[in-house]
Order: C-alpha cells, then sequence, then structure tokens
C-alpha cells in the first residue's frame, strides 16, 4: 500500500532549516517573504521580457499568515526590472504559468496555490490587460476542506477545444482544470467534478510538464513524483491522454529519486520529446522513442539538490542545453545555499558540466529568456532565501591555441591553398585551350558564313534570271493566246460569252452560253415589228462539231438568251459550237451563223479552256 504524504512535510523539506540562515538581504529577511516561482513574458505588449514573480510567506506555516502577494517587474529592454506596483492577491503562491487564458491575445497568469485545514485557498487566474492584472471572477472551482500544496503548473489545450486548460501537480491529487466559456465569462472548471480524470497514486506531484510524448497530436503529461521522507520509492509518470483531456497512466514507473522538476525537449534531435528530470540526488535524463515510452539515458548529472530546470541554446550550438537551479548539498545538510550549474548538451542528448557555479542562494525556480535584447538566452532565477537573481549570458570565447598550433593549422591551410591554386592553373590551361579550338571553329565558321554569301549571291542572280525567264514565257503565253484569238472567226452582231464546267468523270461537258440575237442581222426573219425593232427571228439552235444538241427557249423581247447545253467530251480534243438563227431549220452549215466558239478540253479537274 502506498504512504500517504503529508503536505505539510513537504513544504517542510524545503524551508525548514531557513530558520537558522542568516540573510545578508534587508529587503526579504528569513520568516518573511519567500520567491517560489517564476514566469516571463512580455505582459505590456513593449517588446521585451517581463517578470511575473510567485510569493510564499513562511512567518508560520498556518494560514493565513503564508499569504502574500505576488509581484509583477517590468523590463527596460536592458535586463534591469522594476515593480509595476502590482499586489496581486494575498495567497501562499507556490507555481505560476502563463499563457492567453481568455483568448484576447495578451499573456495572463494562473497562479497554484497553497491550502491547509478548512482554509481552502482557491487557484487564481489573473486575467492581463496591456500590463495590467485583474482576477475579476475567473477563479478555479474546487473542493472546501481539503489539504494540498500545489507544486506545479503547466497550461495546454488538453481536450482540443482551443482554449487553453490548466494541469497542477498537487500532493495529494492531481487536477485538470477545463478552460470553458460560461455567461459570459472565461471559467475554468475542475474536471474531476466532470469525471473526466481520477487520481492515479496517492504520492506527491512535484512539477509537471505537457507535451506531445507519444506523437498523436495531442498534448501529454510528464509527472515528476518525490516522496520527502525517502521511505517510499517514488517513480515518476507518463500519462497518456486521448486527445479530449482523459489521461491514462502509461504503466511507465521512470526513476526512483525525490523528483522536483521536470522540462521536456527534443534532446537526442531525433524529432520527438525528451525528458529532463531534476532531483534531490543525480539528476536524469529520459529519452522518447517516439511513441512516449521512455529509457534512461544513463547519465546521472549532478550530486545537489537540484530544483527546477530550464532548457535552450545556451551556448549557441542549435541544441538545447539545461539551466539547473540547486538548494543544497547533500553532503553538507547544514548548508542550504548551493551553487546553479549549467549542462551542455553535445546535440545527441549527452549532457557535460559547463564548468559555471552560479551563485550559492537556496535557489527554486528559473525561466529562461532573452531579457537585455543581445539575442541569447539569460536566466532570471528566484530563490528561497536571497533576492531573485539575473543571470546574463555574455557567450563564451574559446582559449586561445598555442602559436604552434596556429601556425601548424596556417600550414595546413596554405598547403590546401597551394593545391587549390595548382588545380585552378591546370583548369586555366585547358579553357585556355578550349578558347583556342573554339576560336578556330569560329574561324572556319566565318569562312564557311562568307561561301554561302557567295552562294546566295549566285543563286540571287539565278533567280533574277529565271524570274526573267518567266516574265519571257508570259509574254509568250499571252502573244499566243491573242494570236489563238485571231484565228477565231469574229462575232458578227451577236455578243454571247460562254463558262464551262468540266465534270470529274472527264466525259460530260456543261457549256453555258448567253447573248443577244438582233433583228440587224441579214437573215430571214419574220415578226411582227418595224424593222430596228422586236426580235428578227423566231428559233435560234446550237450546234457540237456540226450537230444540233438544243433549240434556244423563245427570245424575250431585246432577243435576249442563256442557255446550258451538255455534251460528251473527250481531253484534248476542240469542240466548235456554233449557233444558229432563223424561222426554219438552219438548211446548211452557214445557213444564219451568228457565233462559233471553240471549246478545247484540257483537263479532267473542271478546268476551262476557250
Amino acid at each position: 500500500m502506498k504512504k500517504r504524504i503529508s503536505a505539510l512535510s513537504i513544504l517542510l523539506i524545503i524551508i525548514v532549516l531557513l530558520s537558522t540562515v542568516s540573510v545578508s538581504c534587508a529587503e526579504l529577511p528569513v520568516g518573511d517573504i519567500l520567491n517560489t516561482d517564476i514566469a516571463l513574458a512580455d505582459v505590456d505588449g513593449d517588446g521585451d521580457l517581463d517578470a511575473f514573480v510567485a510569493n510564499f510567506r513562511v512567518s508560520s506555516i498556518m494560514p493565513p499568515d503564508f499569504g502574500a502577494a505576488n509581484q509583477v517587474l517590468e523590463n527596460d529592454g536592458q535586463g534591469n526590472f522594476s515593480d509595476s506596483g502590482q499586489s496581486l492577491g494575498n495567497l501562499g503562491s507556490l507555481a505560476i504559468a502563463m499563457g492567453d487564458l481568455d483568448n484576447d491575445g495578451d499573456l495572463d497568469a494562473f497562479v497554484a496555490n497553497a491550502s491547509v485545514g478548512e482554509d481552502y485557498v482557491l487557484h487564481k487566474v489573473w486575467l492581463n490587460d496591456e500590463g495590467s492584472f485583474s482576477s475579476g471572477e475567473c477563479l478555479v472551482a474546487g473542493e472546501s476542506g481539503t489539504q494540498g500544496f500545489s507544486f506545479g503548473v503547466a497550461l495546454g489545450d488538453v481536450d482540443g477545444d482551443g482554449y487553453l486548460d490548466a494541469f497542477v501537480a498537487n500532493v495529494d491529487t492531481d487536477r485538470v482544470y477545463l478552460n470553458m466559456w460560461l455567461q459570459g465569462q472565461w471559467y475554468l472548471a475542475d474536471s474531476n467534478y466532470l469525471d473526466k480524470n481520477k487520481n492515479f497514486d496517492n504520492l506527491p506531484s512535484m512539477d509537471v510538464a505537457l507535451g506531445d510524448l507519444d506523437g498523436d497530436d495531442d498534448l501529454d503529461a510528464f509527472v515528476a513524483k518525490g516522496d520527502p521522507s525517502g521511505e517510499t520509492p517514488v517513480p515518476n509518470l507518463v500519462l497518456i491522454n486521448d486527445g479530449e483531456g482523459n489521461f491514462s497512466d502509461s504503466g511507465q514507473s521512470l526513476g526512483n529519486s525525490l523528483s522536483m522538476g521536470v522540462a521536456l525537449g527534443d534532446l537526442d534531435n531525433d524529432g520527438d520529446l525528451d525528458a529532463f528530470v531534476v532531483n534531490t540526488g543525480a539528476n536524469r535524463i529520459w529519452l522518447n522513442n517516439g511513441q512516449g515510452s521512455f529509457n534512461d539515458s544513463g547519465q546521472g548529472l549532478g550530486n545537489l539538490g537540484s530544483m527546477d530546470v530550464d532548457l535552450g541554446d545556451l551556448d549557441g550550438d542549435d541544441d538545447l542545453d539545461a539551466f539547473v537551479t540547486n538548494m543544497k548539498a547533500l553532503n553538507d545538510p547544514a548548508s542550504y545555499g548551493a551553487p546553479n550549474a549549467i549542462w551542455l548538451n553535445d546535440d545527441q542528448g549527452s549532457f557535460s558540466d559547463s564548468g559555471l557555479s552560479l551563485g550559492n542562494s537556496a535557489s527554486k525556480n528559473v525561466a529562461l529568456g532573452d531579457l537585455d535584447g543581445d539575442d541569447d538566452l539569460d536566466a532570471f532565477v528566484v530563490n528561497l532565501n536571497q533576492p531573485y537573481e539575473i543571470w546574463f549570458n555574455e557567450g563564451q570565447e574559446p582559449p586561445a591555441p598555442p602559436c604552434s598550433e596556429i601556425i601548424a593549422q596556417l600550414q595546413e591551410e596554405l598547403a590546401v591553398l597551394q593545391a587549390q591554386i595548382a588545380s585552378d592553373n591546370e583548369t586555366i590551361a585547358d579553357l585556355v585551350g578550349q578558347l583556342a579550338a573554339a576560336n578556330q571553329t569560329i574561324d572556319s565558321l566565318n569562312m564557311q558564313i562568307a561561301s554561302d554569301n557567295e552562294t546566295i549571291t549566285d543563286l540571287a542572280g539565278q533567280l533574277a534570271a529565271a524570274n526573267q525567264t518567266i516574265a519571257g514565257l508570259n509574254a509568250l503565253i499571252a502573244a499566243l493566246q491573242n494570236a489563238y484569238q485571231d484565228t477565231m472567226p469574229p462575232a458578227g452582231a451577236v455578243h454571247a460569252d460562254s463558262s464551262f464546267l468540266f465534270p470529274p468523270n472527264n466525259r460530260m461537258v456543261e457549256v453555258t452560253l448567253s447573248g443577244y440575237v438582233r433583228d440587224e442581222l441579214s437573215i430571214s426573219r419574220d415578226g411582227d415589228g418595224e424593222d430596228g425593232e422586236g426580235p428578227g427571228v423566231s428559233n435560234a439552235y446550237l450546234f457540237v462539231n456540226g450537230e444540233e444538241i438544243n433549240l434556244l427557249p423563245a427570245l424575250d423581247g431585246d432577243g435576249a438568251f442563256s442557255v446550258l447545253m451538255e455534251f460528251e467530251a473527250a481531253r484534248g480534243a476542240l469542240y466548235t459550237i456554233e449557233l444558229y438563227a432563223a424561222d426554219t431549220t438552219p438548211g446548211g452549215p452557214n445557213s444564219g451563223l451568228i457565233d462559233r466558239t471553240y471549246v478545247r478540253v484540257f483537263s479532267d479537274m473542271g478546268n476551262k479552256g476557250k
């Protein structure tokens, strides 16, 4: 059966020795206000990181005397902090997390507090308005009459509704508070009352960190556990989220120490979140396999009473290092102060001591951020027995190597340069040869172009001569056509035009003749008109090669006619088409001849000829 740990015993292990420690700072005497946690955020919107400090009074460990106001410290951008004058609450605050809880675009504060006996102290949500905080009615619901110390809180959207929820690590029962909208206000409701979660054990939780540990795109929880009495092994827990804020134990028991804090980050550069856990003994690195299963890296870092850790790239090599706060040396329990440490990562999750010993106070928590605007991470540390400390990161200057090493390095670089020069000379020689060959090619092309120009000039002359020949031929054709036309008999007093259509079968030929038959012709005629008036004939005939083909229809009053005739024709043959006009059928081939037209069939594609 698991041992149930008194909440007060946990606080006692942190502060019991303080009553015997002399403090040199008059502003924070022992037995008065302790700084318990720190969160960095730009609360006033001026582009630099300010500080929200959680405080606790230890003049008495019984309520209400442990209540103390929390502070907001404003940064001037250079790392100089001044008190904003805000006195936020009068509770025993132990943990703080910042995030936009009311979705208005600025960072609010969730403060976890302590309670003893029947005087249950609600956790507080402080809403930010341009750096000025007010609690409003956004109090966290709780169960009265319980004894509880909340040592850690983490914010994240655990139920996937787009609003930040809160996971609080408690001595007795861890709580998940879901962020909801109720009656026009943001409201954090204890999910235990909604049967959303259960208590996983009766052992104290000292800290919690949220992150996607199993790669399913929701936030899981790594809970740091500790038994201040040291009598019961206390493994850390990994709680898996189903995406709706319901957590279940992964079944892993990680470690067997008094763990005080945890931070998540990709320590071995494999794309998943690992865990850096600080303990009262050696600190541990737990490496994630990407599916939420953690293995001890085998590293035991430090031998001090570590209280908190924050991860960030402290040495500018693009991996996550660790700033660890310490409280006491285990081999000297009479001394409560201990230097803080920086552990440097080799990018594979293997850490080495930087050799820096920062301070000698009883340091509680730390937050990393660029406090002085020089683009590196500084540290804001809150102490239990001293005022807070700010450690500025100045970067590390590597020690100058000996002259012999410098000379050897320069000789190596010179040898490399000489080899490069020799290679470049060979390349230049090769390029010169290629250039000479290219010039020869250009000369050859120029000669070819000159020859082609001569050829083009000669062809142009030939083309001009051919054009002259074509012009002569066209003139000859025109002359021949005129000569051919001259051989045709005159049309007499009749004007007749003919058009020809040659079908593809090369047999039938269609000829359309149109014209006039005038009465001035000296042929027999009848009609009722006077001389010079009316048609002079009553009939007109068409003959092809002396054979009558068609009788023209009756002529109109002006003697005009148009007739279509068809006859079989052979390609290349010459046909004579004659027009006769008479009162009767002509007696002879020239009797009453009006016009004669010659037709030669030249092609079977419908070409015309005359």
